[in-house]
Formats: C-alpha cells, structure tokens, sequence
C-alpha cells in the first residue's frame, strides 16, 4: 500500500507557522490574565495540568486493559513483564502456560547470559511444586542446584558420599535397557554409514546384557527366586505349608514363580483358585503386561557386561544358562526371546578370533570409563529408575561433560532415552518435564521423534543450549519445528541471530521517501512528494536480536492452537 501527497512541504510549513502564532497568541493571553488575576490564573493551571495528567493516564490504563487481552493466559508461570511503547504504560506480567511446555520449549543464548537464572531456575521450582508432575533435571554443566529446589533422587559424581546411586542397564525391560545403553554407547549406529565395529559393539551390548539379567551370570545374587522363597509366597496367599512342598515338587518353581507373579492379574486370586493354576500351567489373560510374561530379571551391570564379554569361555556359559531357560511351560514370548538372545550370544561366542577382538577392543575402551571411580561405584547398584518419574518422582542427573568426558554424555543420552520410553507407555495424567541444561550434548535423532509424540502422553521438553549451530544438521530442523516456544537471551550469536530473524515472523513497516521536483520559471518554489510504502520486514533484525539489554529476553510462544507473536521480556528478577 503506498499513498503520495504533493506540495507536502508547504503544507508542512504552513501548519507550523499557523501553530507558532495560536500558541504565542495564547500565551500572550495567559501573561495578561496572570497578571490581571494571579490566584485565579495559577488556579487553572493547576486544573487544567491534573485533568491533562488524569486523561493520559486513562488513556494508558485502557491502552493497557486492551493490550492484555491479546497476552497469553495466566495460568501458568510467570517469567517476566512486558510494556507497551505508550506514555505511561504499566507493566504487564507474561505468563509461560502450562499448555505451552507440553509443545516444548527451547531457549538459546550463550553462557552467562541468564539462561539458568531467568528460566531453568524458576522453571524447576514451578514443575517441583505443581501436583501430578514428575520431574528430570538433565544438567551436562555441573552447576550446583538453584537453591530452594529439592529432588527426590540426585545423581552428583562430584559428590559422591551424596550421591543417589543408579546403575545406567537397571530396567523393568531388560531388553529395552540394553538397547538404550547400546544407542548412548554408539548414537551413531544406527545411521546407513555407520562403522561396521561400531553397529557389532551395539550388537553385542544388545545381546549379552538383557541375557545377564535373565540368568544372572556374573551378578552377585541370581534374579530368580529361591525355594525358600517361593516357597514362603505360596504359603503367604493362603496355601497350606502341605499344599506348598507338594506343588513345588510336582510342577517346579518356574511354573509357581510365574503363577504368582500372574496372581493379581487373574479375576480369582483366592488360594484354590491358585493351586489349580499352577496344577493346570494355566495362561494369563492375553491383554496382560508382555513383562509379566517374562521371566524374572535381575539388573544388568556394566561390571558383569565386561566380564562376560572380556572373560575368556563365559560367552558360551552365557548361551548354555538361556537355553536351560527355554521351558516348553514358558509363555511363547518368553520362549521366543530368550531364543534369539541365545542365538545372537552364541553367534558372539562362534565368531572368528580377529574379528571379535576388534570388535571388543572398539567396546572395551566405551566401558572401561564406567568401571573407575567414582562411577565403578555409583553405576553398580540403583537406587531409582527414570520410569519413576512417570509416577510424579524428581529426579536430577549432573553430568558436567568437561569434567567427565567420555562417560557424562552416553549417561545423559541412556537417561533421555529412558526417560522417552517410559513416557510413551505412561498415563497422561500426570505430566513429565524433562529441564535440559546444555542440552545438545545429550540429543540424539531419535529425540526429535519423541518430541512429535510425547504431547499426547503428557510428557514435556524445556531444552537450553548455547546456540542451535551445535544441532547435528541431519534433524536440526525437525528438532527446532517441534519446539513449539523459542526463547532467545541476549548475545545470540549471528547464526542464531539470522535463524531467529526469521523465525520471529514480519510485520507491516512503513517506509517514507521524499522526491523534489525540479524548479522552473513558472514554479520556482519546490514541490515536495513524500511516499509512504508499508512493506513486510522482520519484526526483529538480526543486530536487534544480538544487541538485546542485560535482563531481557524475545520469547515467541504457542499455547494450544494460538500463537503469541515474539515480544521483548523483561526477565530481570528486582
């Protein structure tokens, strides 16, 4: 849209001529009242100022009631305040929805530019004291917790006499935790060009740890429960001591282990109903948990890991234990999987020399890390699990990547992925917030899946990082579109500064330009022609972007189905 206004200057100039006179005119007039009646004159003034006062800040107050209804709602947290560019404005609070972390938030900005200060802090302390939420604070930086924070668990390798205790392969799926160990040891192998040893370590991780849980070789206690034990089960659901010791002989303590692990699934759970169970080996339900179909697993270590695969014969104990566990009275899965376990371990066992060493030497250098202090200790038994976070559990891991390189980001990544596969199967009720500091030393391709699917399960992402140029560039940009809240601080470098640019949007921006015509004989006055072109320009330029103030921030955010365009924050805490 553009207009052209002709002879603009003498019209201009004119008005202001016109002005100069009223206002000396007036003037002229006031002196001469004043001076007439000065009580009465100062009087006026006086009126006329607090009416001129009381109308503008009238004005501002409804410029301000207007302007708060196009601000996001205020259930949620409040991280700043933001003001209108009108004389007098108030500010406003600005509110991060509870809506919009379940479309995941991202904040950029380089170190020291309050980051933690401004959001992670205020963020974990709303999440830690809001009802069914659990909590994981994944920090790769090593900071000390913001204060008036307290979790549940905390995994601090810095101080280890204080630490909680968590073994990395501890999982109710033993399958499913040597797969995401497997994937933190190697991120990359499951990529098309991945380096032949590095696809056989995975390989191996994925075969021999869930076949350790399963039989126990190289623990310290077998995952199955003794004779005593089941024994004293039975008699603990209302069996007789008699009943008991006949029905172990007869039927073993597999099919009893198996009947009272089904137990509470079962419609009839009453002591009859029990025995004729486990006489008859009669199936549970189909709908039932494909884990209770499983054997009993005990908790794979790193340490027994390295001992199986690095002990010279024990691969092939290991495949000999799981085929003594292929029961033909196990459930079919369970005989399936133990099945392929032990062949994948046997095809381990049967390879060539040369090509095993190689692969083991590749492997033996990931594990080794885990087996020095203070991580042979604290990663050797567990003391929580990351699905407890589904339950509405704190947990925070601090794993300063330049402290302990080579060991704190395969940690990061098997919590996250734990973290993921415990939230996809969980109930959306109860909200998951997983806070990312330093986040980009933990991400994975994968990550960026999850974050496509994990709304629905109630599961949340607030991921910080000093600039998106450390995002692999094979899912940068899947990562950044299901970050649906961006926020940038101050000092963004100029790749994110560009990147943000654009992303913030444009808006309508007048342009004015003047034209002179030539003077001629007839007309030697000029004649002025202004222009005004109202064209799409970023509503933030890229030096607006890196010269932002100290204490403030742009953050773009969506709630739901609406979207808050990018506004300058003030997040400065006075």
């Amino acid at each position: 849209m553009s207009t052209t206004k002709a002879g603009g200057h003498d019209q201009s100039r004119d008005a202001r001529l016109i002005a100069t006179i009223l206002a000396t005119l007036g003037l002229f007039l006031a002196y001469r009242q004043a001076a007439d009646k000065p009580v009465l004159a100062s009087a006026t003034l006086a009126v006329v100022l607090l009416l001129g006062g009381a109308v503008l800040w009238l004005r501002a107050r409804t410029r301000d009631l207007l302007a708060r209804r196009h601000d996001p709602p205020r259930t949620g947290l409040v991280i700043g305040t933001i003001k209108g560019d009108w004389l007098l404005a108030a500010r406003r609070p600005y509110t991060l929805t509870w809506d919009s972390f379940r479309q995941h938030i991202l904040i950029t900005g380089p170190t020291g530019r309050g980051k933690s200060y401004g959001f992670i802090s205020p963020i974990l302390k709303a999440s830690l004291r809001r009802p069914r939420t659990g909590v994981l604070y994944l920090d790769g930086k090593g900071d000390p917790l913001p204060l008036d924070t307290q979790f549940d668990h905390t995994f601090d390798p810095s101080n280890p006499s204080g630490s909680a205790h968590w073994n990395p392969l501890a999982a109710d799926d033993p399958i499913a935790g040597a797969r995401s160990f497997a994937d933190a040891l190697y991120p990359t192998a499951s990529q098309p060009d991945a380096v032949f040893y590095e696809v056989r370590g995975a390989f191996a991780i994925r075969a021999v740890a869930p076949a350790i849980a399963y039989t126990g070789l190289g623990l310290p206690a077998p995952p199955a429960a003794s004779e005593q034990e089941v024994r004293a089960a039975l008699i603990a659901s209302g069996i007789a001591a008699n009943d008991a010791d006949h029905v172990i002989e007869q039927q073993g303590l597999g099919a009893c282990e198996d009947q009272l692990r089904w137990l509470p699934t079962r419609e009839r759970q009453d002591p009859d109903a029990l025995l004729r169970y486990i006489t008859a080996n009669n199936r549970p339900s189909p709908k039932i948990d494909e884990q209770l179909l499983m054997p009993k697993a005990g908790n794979a270590t790193v340490a027994a890991l390295h001992h199986v695969l690095f002990t010279d014969g024990k691969l092939k104990e290991l495949a000999t234990l799981l085929e003594g566990h292929l029961d033909q009275n196990a459930p079919d899965i369970a005989r399936t999987r133990l099945a392929l376990l032990a062949s994948q371990v046997t095809s381990l066992s049967t390879m060539p020399a040369k090509e095993r060493a190689g692969i083991l030497a590749n492997l033996e250098n990931r594990l080794t890390v885990f087996l020095q202090p203070p991580f042979d200790r604290l990663c050797n038994t567990t003391d929580f699990h990351l699905n407890d976070i589904c339950n509405g559990a704190s947990v925070a891991l601090l794993l300063p990547t330049g402290t302990y390189p080579g060991i704190a980001e395969p940690l990061g990544r098997t919590a996250l992925a734990q973290f993921q596969h415990a939230v996809l199967q969980s109930d959306p009720a109860i909200t998951k917030v997983a806070v990312l500091d330093e986040f980009h030393n933990f991400v994975s391709p994968a990550f960026t899946k999850f974050l496509s699917q994990a709304r629905s399960r109630g599961g949340a992402a607030v991921m910080s990082t000093q600039t998106i140029a450390d995002f692999h560039p094979d899912y940068r940009d899947r990562l950044l579109a299901n970050a649906s809240t961006q926020i940038l601080t101050p000092g963004a470098l100029p790749f994110d500064a560009d990147h943000f640019s654009k992303a913030f949007g444009e808006e309508p921006t007048p342009q004015r330009s003047t034209s002179i015509q030539r003077r001629t004989l007839h007309d030697p006055s000029p004649i002025a022609t202004i222009r005004t072109d109202h064209r799409q320009l970023p509503r933030y330029t890229p030096t607006q972007l890196s010269e932002l103030a100290p204490g403030e921030a742009i953050i773009r955010q969506v709630s739901l189905r609406t979207q808050y365009p990018a506004t300058v924050v003030d997040v400065e805490r006075r």
